[in-house]
């Protein structure tokens, strides 16, 4: 399928989205519906198809928070697991970070090691009150 089709097809779910939300009530699972509801409201509103970034510029995948503080896509995750990094899992247990969270995290860290570097030259300054 290509990039035209993708897009033309995107065109059309967005004409047709309350007639497919609608009929969405017909389905037995609430969590189906819900899940399939969530997918469709994603696919409306995303800025971008293809392999493009599709996260917003406010929310970051693990890979997106990485590159952005220099680390590892892992390590983000494991961040986030071990509360770190304020995140949440999706309902497909994909983490997503808020972007203002990590510029705060990131200037915390960034702060740390500016002491740190400074305690490495002088270690009496450690102890300055």
């Amino acid at each position: 399928m290509s990039q035209h089709d993708v897009t033309k097809a995107l065109a059309i779910v967005r004409e047709h989205f309350g007639e497919i939300d609608a009929a969405l009530t017909q389905l037995p699972d609430p969590q189906v519906r819900m899940a399939t509801r969530e997918v469709l409201q994603r696919l409306v509103t995303r800025p971008s198809v293809g392999r493009k970034t599709l996260a917003s510029p406010a929310i970051l995948t693990p890979t997106e928070a990485a590159r952005l503080v220099g680390a590892s896509p892992d390590s983000v995750r494991r961040w986030c697991e071990q509360g770190r990094i304020p995140g949440y899992r999706t309902p497909g247990g994909h983490w997503r970070i808020a972007r203002k969270d990590l510029d705060q995290v990131d200037a915390f860290r960034r702060a740390l090691e500016t002491v740190s570097k400074i305690w490495a030259q002088d270690p009496e300054t450690q102890f300055d009150a």
